[in-house]
């Protein structure tokens, strides 16, 4: 074992390498962003909530979004993200026990083609029929023909996040037809090959929706009201979780609840409620919705 890892890398160097793309995009960006005045950093909100709303994905926004939150906090706090912590948010966002789960407009490889039983005529060739017929129609993807075993290659494209797996074997070719696999939810389903294209872009739209739907509901089920700095304490404490209240936008207040509480501020959401309420520090009337947290 340890002569393979030595040659081909332990997985967890495995992912890093692939993750390091998107790595050094956000990286790519601190020049645009060190030359931005602090006015024009600020825009940056309303700039992604304008996007957003035009269209744009999260995903489409995540390399500008961090880069964005990385200068700003270069700026005020005097600290800045390193490396291991931009890989970790990633892996943290878009990851789960067997590996990572890449959303599949982000996804360097969004299907994979694997041949089984690839040692009898034909298989092969067919698996780069589907290959070609895929990237022909827009899809990034690839056909993995090494001598690893059919279950080897399932698990090392599981772990690495690959959206769709798509096979084919004798039988299949019998049957004029492929199965493809979702990362998101291990669902496998019998497509025939004439509808591959249509039914792979079909695929891909609803991992897409249903990771973005996943991840809303794991943050609202993990978001907390409170309205006092004691009562965020005990949450912060016991559960966990993000903690939901209003701010006045006084220093003053953001500082107390980090002294009393034990958490600081992550985010005012782009999309305010707009409703009115108090600051849980000063009782002060404000409309202001912020989300605090634990930093670790």
């Amino acid at each position: 074992m340890k002569i393979i890892d030595k040659v081909f890398g332990t997985h967890s160097e495995r992912e890093i390498k692939r993750i390091m793309p998107l790595v050094e995009k956000i990286e790519g960006l601190r020049p645009q962003m060190q030359a931005l005045s602090d006015e024009e950093l600020r825009n940056k909100t309303a700039e992604f909530k304008k996007r957003l709303a035009e269209g744009a994905t999260l995903d489409d926004l995540l390399p500008e979004a961090y880069a964005a939150v990385r200068e700003a906090t270069a700026r005020v706090l005097k600290t800045e993200h390193y490396r291991v912590q931009l890989i970790g948010g990633i892996i943290m966002t878009h990851g789960d026990d067997n590996g990572l789960v890449l959303p599949p407009r982000a996804a360097p490889i969004q299907a994979v083609v694997i041949p089984v039983a690839a040692h009898k005529p034909g298989v092969l060739d067919a698996a780069a029929a589907l290959r070609d017929r895929l990237k022909t129609a827009g899809v990034r993807s690839k056909m993995d023909d090494s001598d690893n075993s059919p279950g080897w290659k399932f698990a090392e494209y599981e772990m690495k996040g690959v959206p769709l797996r798509v096979e084919i074997g004798p039988k299949d070719m019998e049957k004029g037809q492929c199965v493809v696999a979702r990362r998101d939810t291990g669902e496998k389903v019998t497509v025939p090959l004439a509808e591959l294209e249509e039914t792979v872009k079909k695929l891909l739209d609803e991992v897409h929706d249903n990771m973005y739907a996943q991840a809303l509901q794991n943050r609202e089920d993990n978001t907390f009201d409170i309205a006092s700095p004691e009562e965020a304490k005990a949450i912060a404490e016991g559960k966990g979780g993000f903690l939901r209240s209003k701010w006045c936008g006084s220093l003053e207040c953001e500082l107390a609840m980090k002294e009393r509480a034990g958490v600081s501020s992550r985010c005012m959401p782009l999309k305010q409620s707009g409703t009115e309420g108090v600051c849980p520090v000063c009782g002060k009337p404000c409309k202001t919705d912020i989300y605090w947290g634990v930093a670790y």
